[in-house]
């Protein structure tokens, strides 16, 4: 078949003029379940937008189903966090910053995860800014299952300081994310000998199904990778910076 250049030119000019208006939409619309008061900015895109649509209105319907996509994804995220909200708030997992703080951060995290060692001076100026911010660790060991040499974890281990030991917990967790690179027996080892935590090393073996469930919820709420940030109904992959979670933390009461 025979392509028709003037069709594919066309074709591609309407692609990037869809594209284009979805992120303007995107832009304009507020975040779900915020205060649905727009800002100046937000008014001036969508003016902006009305223009582009009129101009353009051969792009109405799908803009509107990407909209439409766009707020059920995001609703359906909300709907299954509420579900997970008493899970997520469960004492079992490891706690830093105020235990009793009314400002809840939950995060998806992995001892051998580079960017989750990048996240943790972050979150320690976080809870440095705000006495009340209670950070909710879920451990996974995404990048490394088993440890050779020992039948356990990072992730495993540091669950079961804090089970035993949570006055050590902050000592275990700074050590445990101070190392470049992945976890080996002695690295672990190491940290449980400084620490006075080999029995809980030893023990950690027997939470196989503790890391499961932690597995479970992960992929329920449709996350991907660690870190992954979840703080007043919004889920945050990845990396975050602090002038990005400040916002949030601002809002979490």
């Amino acid at each position: 078949m025979k392509l028709n250049l003037k069709h594919v030119t066309a074709h591609n000019s309407l692609f990037r003029k869809s594209r284009g208006l979805w992120l303007a939409v995107l832009m304009a619309l507020p975040v779900v379940g915020a205060a649905q008061t727009l800002t100046e900015d937000q008014k001036a895109r969508l003016d902006e937008l009305d223009g582009l649509l009129r101009e353009n209105p051969e792009l109405i319907e799908s803009v509107a189903d990407s909209v439409k996509r766009y707020l059920k994804t995001e609703q359906d995220t909300r709907s299954r966090l509420e579900a997970q909200a008493s899970w997520l708030s469960d004492e079992r997992h490891p706690v830093l910053g105020n235990p009793d703080g009314k400002r809840q951060l939950v995060v998806f995290n992995d001892y051998n995860c580079p960017f989750c060692k990048r996240l943790e001076p972050v979150l320690e100026e976080a809870i440095e800014d705000y006495p009340d911010l209670k950070v909710v660790n879920v451990f996974l060991p995404l990048r490394q299952q088993m440890v050779s040499g020992l039948n356990t974890n990072s992730a495993r281990y540091g669950m079961q300081v804090w089970l035993d030991r949570p006055d050590v917990f902050a000592q275990v967790h700074e050590a445990l994310m101070s190392k470049s690179g992945m976890h080996t027996a002695s690295s672990l080892k190491k940290v449980a000998a400084d620490t006075g935590t080999g029995k809980q090393l030893e023990r950690s073996a027997q939470l196989g199904e503790r890391e499961q469930e932690n597995y479970e919820v992960f992929t329920e709420l449709g996350l991907r990778g660690t870190p992954s940030l979840v703080i007043g109904g919004e889920v945050l992959p990845g990396f975050v910076p602090y002038e990005r979670l400040k916002p949030l933390l601002d809002d979490a009461l």
